[in-house]
This record gives structure tokens, C-alpha cells and sequence, in this order.
């Protein structure tokens, strides 16, 4: 439908105006139509009526009373009170050292939060909310027309944060390749924490899978329950806002989330699933912290994990792979994606056959054991 035709219908009844005026709608239709490139105007309904040249259009304050549980619950999500979610209970840790961090978290694959990292980064300091869209304008001029591009969508976005209610937090770039500010080396705005000097995805080179991110949400928003990709670990953290992060081991799958064969079927937006299922939980099941500024958590490999924004946040993330999970992650892409499996095993074969060897005698090992363990009857026709 287009525009003119949905507000010409907002004047049939009721019903017809709560629903052909819901923001939801609008947002939809900018996207579809103008892509990122908008003008933000106020509202996804006047952004969507400017864009269409209907610039003149004068919107009537309306009060019009009507049931309706999705309207309702579109309402009360985005005013519920989130202070009864806010509980914690990972162990916080500073002047840890290396060794210990290995043998009391990343090997046993217990979370952990770090309070001493993400202070000493450049950008704890400098990508703050107030300077963030200065930033982004000053980097364009150092950017090319694809990455300028780029920016400006982002810049865009941030310039109206406060408008936002998305159902899931959008991210402002990635991947620390493609030259944009988010880099690993000392001389950038952060660096990879000490915790972290294994990452055997490397040698992927820029064929590796996507693993750095920036990620910029405002409140309420956030991501609903996963498992981070290839069942890497990872590291969040943050530099401006709270994040409240609930964690559950990998084999205990999360209340409210569903499978279907291999596809995992979550509640549709993060704050549902807090609405309707974290009183459920039982003390002692699962994991649970409230990430403020300058704190960074531990994931460990293949936990299921569910992020929302406490407030507006700007933090960094980066999925790892170190000699502690490389066998679970050999052995997931090996099943689950066979295309990045044949080329990290070619460039371990080149680079770390050290690394190699053992993996393919355990995947030995365990085909092995896989054809024996079969109960099966053997019979022989002559």
C-alpha cells in the first residue's frame, strides 16, 4: 500500500486510524523504500510523508480509545519497569592474570567480568554519547566513498537514538579490516585484552567470518537468545550505558526459546522473553549481570546468551578462537559449515600444522568409535 492510501484510509474508523498510524508501519515503509539514506523528521510517519514529497501533510492530535492486545503490548513493552531484571551474579575480576583467567574461567567455561580492561582503552574516554556523532563526521573526510557512505548512514541514526525503539540493537560497523576506527592495534582506539592472545581464526586471513563489532543501541533493545557463531567464545565491552546479559551453559537450552530439527526459534523481542520468562528461572541455574561503563564479560564457547540495554549503549565485541575452544569449533564447522571448515583446515595445514594434527586424530578417533559402538548384526551370505 502506498503512503497516500494509507492515510487516507486512517479516516475510515477507529480501528483503521490506530493501526494504519502504528510507527512500526511507517518504519517498515522507509525501509523498504528509502533504504538507509533518509532524513530523519521526528517520526517514522513524517519521516516516510517528507520522503514522499507529502511535506505539507498536517497531522491532527487524536486520542481515540481501542482494544487491542498488540497495539497494548507494543505500549507496555517499551514502559515496563526493567529495575526487577536487573540481577547479578558473575564474579568480577581485576589484575587477573593470564594464567589464572585459563585455568579458573576460559578452561572450565565459566563467565567472568573484567572491570580493569576497557578503562584504559582511547575510546572509553572518547566515544561517548555526546561526542559519537562529531566522530563519525570526521571520519567521512578520511574515508572513501563506499566507506563514507557508510558513515553517514550511521551518523544519521545517531542523531535521533532517542527516537528509537528498535526491537534489537543495530550495529554502527564491523569487522576491523575493512579500516574503519575499530582496530586491534595499540595505536587504535583499543586493543584486544591481554586475556585473549590466541585467536586461530586469524590465519583465515580476510577470509574469516565476521567477529569485530561496535555495537550502538538504545534502551530496551538488544539481542534475543544465540549461541555466538561457530561456537566461538567472546569478549564484550562496554563503553558507554548498562548491558544486562543473562547466560545459560550450552546444553541447557533457556526457557521460552524452541527447536525445531536444527533451527532455534526464540521469543520474538529480548524484552518479551524478560516480560514473560525471567521470573521462571530458578536460582543457580543460569548466569546473570548488569554491565556498566567500563566492564567487559567473558562468554564462553557455545553459551546461550541473551543481551538487553539498560540504557542507550555504545559498546565493543569480538568473537575469538583459542587453543580452549578450537576443538569445538573445528568440530561445528566440520558439521554445520563445511565452507569455512575446508578453508581453515587448508590454512591450518600451512600455517599451524601443529595445531592440525591432534584435531584430525581426535576426528579419527571418534569415527572410529562411532562404527564400533553400533550395535548392529553383521551377517555373511555364501
Amino acid at each position: 500500500m502506498e503512503e497516500r492510501e494509507l492515510v487516507g484510509v486512517m479516516g475510515v474508523s477507529r480501528a483503521w486510524y490506530c493501526f494504519a498510524r502504528l510507527e512500526e508501519v511507517w518504519e517498515a515503509l522507509v525501509y523498504e523504500r528509502v533504504k538507509e539514506d533518509y532524513q530523519w523528521k521526528g517520526s517514522w510517519f513524517k519521516t516516510a510523508l517528507w520522503h514522499k514529497k507529502m511535506k505539507n501533510y498536517q497531522e491532527l492530535e487524536m486520542n481515540v480509545p481501542i482494544y487491542s492486545d498488540l497495539l497494548y503490548y507494543s505500549w507496555y513493552y517499551n514502559q515496563v519497569d526493567m529495575t526487577p531484571w536487573l540481577g547479578d551474579n558473575i564474579k568480577r575480576e581485576s589484575g587477573l592474570s593470564y594464567p589464572n583467567f585459563l585455568q579458573n574461567y576460559e578452561k572450565s567455561y565459566t563467565p567472568v567480568i573484567f572491570t580493569d580492561v576497557v578503562k584504559q582503552w582511547p575510546a572509553f574516554n572518547l566515544w561517548t554519547r555526546a561526542n559519537m556523532t562529531d566522530k563519525f563526521l570526521s571520519i567521512i573526510n578520511g574515508c572513501t566513498t563506499a566507506k563514507a557512505h557508510h558513515w553517514t548512514k550511521w551518523q544519521n541514526r545517531f542523531t535521533h537514538l532517542e527516537h528509537f525503539n528498535k526491537k534489537k540493537p543495530f550495529y554502527a560497523f564491523k569487522d576491523p579490516a575493512t579500516g574503519l576506527p575499530v582496530q586491534t592495534s595499540p595505536s587504535g582506539f583499543y586493543t584486544v585484552p591481554p586475556y585473549f592472545p590466541e585467536d586461530h581464526f586469524s590465519v583465515l586471513g580476510p577470509e574469516r567470518p565476521d567477529y569485530a563489532w561496535l555495537l550502538v543501541g538504545c534502551a530496551r533493545s538488544g539481542s534475543t537468545w544465540h549461541q555466538d557463531p561457530d561456537m566461538t567464545s567472546a569478549w564484550n565491552g562496554v563503553l558507554y550505558g548498562r548491558k544486562k546479559f543473562v547466560l545459560f551453559p550450552g546444553d541447557q537450552l533457556p526457557p521460552g526459546v524452541e527447536k525445531n530439527g536444527d533451527n532455534v526459534i526464540p521469543p520474538r523481542t529480548v524484552i518479551q522473553w524478560f516480560v514473560e520468562y525471567y521470573d521462571t528461572l530458578q536460582k543457580g541455574e543460569f548466569y546473570e549481570c548488569v554491565l556498566h561503563p567500563g566492564e567487559m564479560l567473558f562468554i564462553p564457547s557455545g553459551w546461550w546468551h541473551t543481551v538487553l540495554n539498560v540504557d542507550e549503549t555504545i559498546a565493543i565485541t569480538q568473537n575469538y578462537v583459542s587453543g580452549t575452544n578450537l576443538p569445538i569449533v573445528f568440530d561445528y564447522l566440520k558439521h554445520e559449515n563445511k565452507l569455512t571448515f575446508g578453508k581453515f583446515e587448508e590454512k591450518l595445514k600451512v600455517h599451524r600444522p601443529d595445531l592440525l594434527a591432534p584435531l584430525l586424530a581426535k576426528t579419527n578417533s571418534s569415527q572410529w568409535e562411532d562404527f564400533v559402538s553400533k550395535e548392529e548384526e553383521w551377517f555373511l551370505s555364501f
